[in-house]
């Protein structure tokens, strides 16, 4: 389901010349520890690169603020929009990773002030985790959020927070 939503994201940058001319494409995997998978690729080499092995791993924790924390912000004359795609809520060894990812997202928005973050939670509505909430707090906006229940629903779902577009 992520690999499937990551292609189908990446897609829609590389149909439009365009956009694709004005795009470049990072990944960051993360659990318990995060590193970039590739930075600042053309649409069209992302997509060679999103694969299984980039995107389809979990080692532990869930650690938001440690993701957040190694994005970059793009050059001036592009925009930057971050899809943050989990299967789990923040958890850490710590124990205070709901607050350090909430404290990432604010760090991350004062370097890029204009920078979209988009939240995908992969799980199902859990009111007790409210991860609805909790997301619209990491991205800034409710309508930056999107909860899919099942993996299969992602590559169609993602798109509907807002197909990129030149800017």
């Amino acid at each position: 389901g992520r690999l499937a939503a990551l292609r189908a994201v990446t897609g829609e940058l590389n149909a439009n010349p365009t956009l694709a001319s004005m795009t470049e494409v990072s990944m960051i995997g993360f659990s318990a520890t995060a590193g970039v998978q590739f930075a600042q690729l053309q649409p069209a080499a992302a997509l060679t690169q999103l694969t299984a092995d980039n995107v389809c791993r979990s080692l532990s924790w869930t650690d938001y603020a440690i993701a957040i924390d190694l994005i970059e912000p793009a050059p001036s004359d592009k925009q930057l929009i971050v899809y943050l795609i989990s299967d789990g809520l923040p958890k850490n060894a710590a124990g205070d990773a709901r607050r350090s990812g909430l404290e990432a997202a604010v760090r991350l928005r004062e370097r890029v002030p204009n920078v979209i973050i988009n939240a995908v939670y992969l799980g199902s509505e859990d009111l007790e985790e409210n991860p609805a909430r909790y997301l619209a707090d990491i991205s800034g906006s409710k309508d930056r959020v999107l909860l899919v229940s099942g993996a299969g629903q992602l590559p169609v779902e993602i798109l509907k927070l807002g197909r990129p577009t030149a800017f």
